[in-house]
């Protein structure tokens, strides 16, 4: 549903000296193809590691998933960072600077994108970029609602995982997309994932 444009250079110097405010630090790839999609990169002023930005953009790296420089994160001047881990992993860029906001968003289902969309809109001062945004992001959804309606309801297996393979179960946006588009999703009735 989002835009995954090839990975064109993730992680490069430098960041947007001229960012307009608010300056953003994005610690999730899901947030930060979001706000490139509504428009609003030129906002984001660092990125993880596993982060995918659309072509010819670049972005300094400030972390990955799992551990964050917050020396990095400092140094791009953020007003805001967007994550979706614990907060409390960021409580060193809140002591050296208690004016960055620590913005958490939970995107566990495809309803919690839009609700992602309309805070982003509020974030950075763009609510009608995202009111509009998420309007068209709806009207897609829709459009593949209606494609599979009536539609033989094939069982799928979303299979997750290197090492230790598990499936997606039936409380997360994969589900919701594999019903969404027509399919029953097999991983929901397995026990222990």
């Amino acid at each position: 549903m989002l835009s995954m444009a090839a990975a064109a250079g993730c992680g490069k110097e430098p960041a947007p000296a001229t960012a307009p405010r608010p300056r953003l630090v994005t610690f999730s790839p899901a947030l930060t193809a979001i706000v490139f999609d509504m428009g609003l990169g030129e906002h984001v002023v660092g990125v993880t590691s596993y982060c995918v930005l659309p072509a010819g953009q670049d972005r300094p790296v400030v972390g990955d998933r799992v551990k964050l420089n917050a020396e990095a994160i400092l140094s791009m001047s953020p007003d805001a960072v967007l994550i979706q881990q614990d907060a409390k992993a960021f409580s060193g860029v809140r002591k050296v600077n208690p004016k960055i906001r620590i913005e958490q968003f939970e995107i566990e289902r495809l309803a919690d994108i839009t609700s992602a969309i309309g805070r982003i809109g509020r974030i950075t001062g763009k609510e009608a970029v995202a009111e509009e945004f998420k309007k068209g992001f709806q009207a897609r959804l829709a459009a593949v609602r209606a494609k599979a309606k009536g539609r033989a309801r094939p069982r799928v297996l979303f299979v997750l995982g290197y090492d230790k393979p598990y499936v997606a179960a039936d409380d997360n946006f994969i589900h919701d997309l594999i019903e969404l588009a027509g399919g029953v999703n097999a991983g929901a009735e397995v026990v222990g994932r």
